[in-house]
């Protein structure tokens, strides 16, 4: 995310096979949808005695999202176990929270603290005992980086990454962290926007097991809430912009929030969730979310799907399959108990209880 020129491509490039179509189909398909249907299933058998199915719905989008996490890093995690799959479970929860230090309410010392320590438990319980499994593999023997590509694999395979011990855990942490953390954000929010639309828009309630209407409304919750919403960067020389010199070493604050919400390419209604929108060719539905250029999102194929690529069968990605299977599972908001935010300026929801009344 912060790397540039050479060592930016060179790292993009080797990485760039995990999102490869044939590997966006087997993350969807034989993990994804598995993942989804077991976690429904244990919300069922896990109803209470009135009957209702109550979960909190932050809780069940990352559950079922570390599985297709754990396969893209690498991480040695059976579907069956479902201590470790907790435990994992807490280490993203802590490693989330150390990410979006900046953006806390809450003494950031203390949250730092706790996030190295789950960074440790990460590292020891989960990230060193996969990488010492493929350190350890005859000579040569590279074929698992080819046939079976995750992160781990493929930077053991290639050292030209030029990232040592603590460089490769760092790495496990973004990808984690984006790749579980960011997709069950943006489903509760998607969720939580579609089920207020439905009241003022029943007739769209038909749609809800419709991949492009998914998609649509997926876009367009991203393009309201872009997660950590500043990018700070520091003018490495003297740039001018729209007529306003920006000197070297002043520090740049880019409000995506704001470019996602600009009138003038979203129309006048920019701040409202509107799943029909239509934007003008060009247009990043969703805004400037992924980002954009050389450093777009390397897994955004693998948050929205494939729709659109030539000569492709088409993946409908991971934010939209989940949204179909927790619809089709009767999705409602929880008449008893509200949902809650983060303690800090992150636009997330903390938890969200929900009923699931079709299960």
């Amino acid at each position: 995310m912060t790397v540039d020129g050479p060592a930016h491509r060179s790292r993009r490039r080797l990485e760039s096979v995990l999102f490869g179509h044939t590997h966006l189909r087997r993350y969807e398909f034989e993990m994804l949808q598995p993942a989804v249907d077991a976690a429904l299933r244990r919300a069922a058998a896990g109803r209470d005695d009135d009957g209702i199915v109550r979960v909190d719905l932050v809780t069940l989008a990352r559950r079922i999202m570390i599985t297709i996490s754990a396969s893209i890093v690498g991480l040695d995690l059976a579907d069956t176990d479902e201590v470790r799959h907790r435990r994992l479970d807490d280490c993203l929860a802590g490693l989330v929270r150390g990410v979006t230090v900046e953006w806390t309410h809450e003494d950031r010392g203390a949250v730092l603290e706790d996030a190295i320590g789950w960074k440790e438990v990460f590292d020891r319980e989960f990230v060193e005992p996969a990488l010492a499994r493929r350190q350890a593999a005859p000579s040569g023997a590279t074929g698992e980086a080819e046939h079976y590509p995750d992160l781990l694999a493929v930077l053991v395979a290639d050292e030209s990454h030029g990232l040592d011990r603590a460089g490769i855990l760092t790495e496990c942490v973004q990808y984690l962290t984006a790749s579980s953390g960011t997709t069950a954000t943006a489903v509760v929010h998607t969720v939580h926007h579609l089920l207020a639309w439905l009241k003022a828009h029943s007739e769209d309630a038909g749609r809800l097991g419709d991949s492009d209407f998914l998609r649509a409304a997926a876009m367009e919750s991203l393009r309201l809430h872009p997660g950590p919403h500043l990018l700070l960067r520091r003018a490495t020389a003297d740039v001018e912009l729209r007529g306003r010199t920006i000197p070297t070493g002043r520090l740049v604050a880019v409000d995506v929030r704001e470019a996602n919400r600009d009138t003038e390419v979203y129309g006048e209604r920019a701040d409202e969730f509107d799943p029909r929108r239509s934007t003008g060719p060009g247009v990043a539905p969703e805004g400037f979310t992924f980002g954009g250029g050389r450093h777009v999102c390397i897994g955004r194929p693998l948050a929205l799907g494939t729709y659109g690529r030539r000569g492709e069968a088409e993946v409908d990605g991971t934010i939209v399959r989940i949204l179909r299977s927790v619809f089709a599972a009767g999705v409602r908001p929880s008449p008893a108990a509200e949902p809650t935010r983060v303690n800090g300026v992150e636009d997330r929801f903390g938890s969200y209880p929900v009923h699931l009344t079709a299960l």
